[in-house]
């Protein structure tokens, strides 16, 4: 990692935030307000406050026991795309 670059956070990683749109060696970067992703992992978040971590290929799953992720307030999901809407 280099001054004012972003990457996908390893797994397990709390998000600084979502990448929106990369154009031209440039990156987007939402760190808070309302955005839509993608979820990972066995369990789906539910709809509320979550602790979530980054899954390692761009999307968002739930912390697991010793892991600290960052807060969000999840307000709606779709279980069949495995995409959820929630504030950062």
């Amino acid at each position: 990692q280099e001054n004012d670059t972003v990457q996908n956070a390893a797994d397990g990683v709390a998000p600084v935030g979502l990448i929106l749109n990369l154009r031209g060696g440039h990156a987007a970067v939402q760190v808070r307000g309302y955005a839509q992703t993608v979820y990972s992992g066995t369990g789906a978040p539910a709809l509320g406050w979550n602790q979530l971590v980054a899954d390692g290929a761009g999307g968002l799953r739930l912390a697991a026991d010793g892991e600290t992720g960052r807060t969000c307030l999840v307000v709606n999901l779709d279980s069949g795309s495995k995409t959820m809407g929630l504030f950062l």
